[in-house]
């Protein structure tokens, strides 16, 4: 899949710290990861952190941990399910699924397709890895304005309503997933500290639709390559 510009996409390494933090910093503000947090996930998990390079700049960031089945039960937040940030303990090496820590595109990277090829890379590793699975968990960043001309709503109204234009999911983050194969599983309460979300995380999932099926480093190298067509074509046979 390429995107609209020149950019690379490979594995973190321990010499890309800096540059990453400062990427962080410039999307999350003060919540975003910090030099300890990226170290660990590194040392952890390096197959795990892949950032987007775009004329030497580190322009999009996106990590993940494999864990087991996290779709029934109790609820969790984002601290808890990834050991704050730092996946010492909560990176399950024998794990079903992976689970996505965090992704963060720099803002100069509108309209270019960087979100995207990042979320199907991490969607390759689960193919090559044969994972059943891959979840992650979305903003809802729409909510608090809906919300406030809506006051009667719920957070579960919400994250179902569609545009009557397209049919596209109302909220922008959930929509991105949609298009790339997520399906919503449960809302998150208190999930991150995240005003525009009013603190709620949707737990998004992939499953793996090429789970057991042989030639898994050809169907990885595809998805990279076509990107959400090899899935939704997947989907329609």
């Amino acid at each position: 899949m390429k995107t609209k510009k020149n950019i690379i996409i490979r594995k973190a390494t321990l010499s890309d710290v800096e540059d990453m933090v400062i990427l962080e910093e410039d999307v999350w503000g003060k919540e975003g990861a910090d030099e300890e947090k990226i170290k660990a996930r590194i040392n952890i998990f390096p197959e795990g952190n892949l950032i987007a390079i775009n004329d030497g700049d580190v322009v999009g960031y996106v990590s993940f941990q494999y864990v087991d089945d996290i779709s029934r039960g109790a609820t969790f937040t984002w601290q808890e399910i990834t050991d704050n940030g730092k996946t010492e303990k909560s990176h399950k090496p024998k794990g079903n699924f992976i689970y996505g820590i965090n992704l963060s595109v720099h803002s100069s990277m509108n309209g270019h397709k960087v979100s995207e090829s990042l979320v199907m890379h991490g969607l390759a590793n689960m193919i090559k890895n044969n994972k059943r699975g891959s979840f992650i968990g979305s903003r809802i960043p729409g909510f608090a304005k809906y919300k406030k001309r809506n006051p009667h709503i719920d957070v579960t109204y919400y994250i179902n309503l569609r545009r009557s234009s397209n049919n596209k999911l109302r909220d922008s983050e959930l929509a991105l997933y949609e298009s790339d194969g997520f399906k919503a599983v449960k809302v998150l309460p208190g999930y991150f500290p995240d005003p525009a979300s009013l603190d709620y995380g949707v737990l998004v999932y992939h499953k793996n639709l090429f789970y057991n099926w042989p030639f898994k480093k050809l169907m990885a190298w595809l998805i990279v390559k076509l990107g959400p067509k090899l899935i939704k074509n997947k989907e329609v046979k």
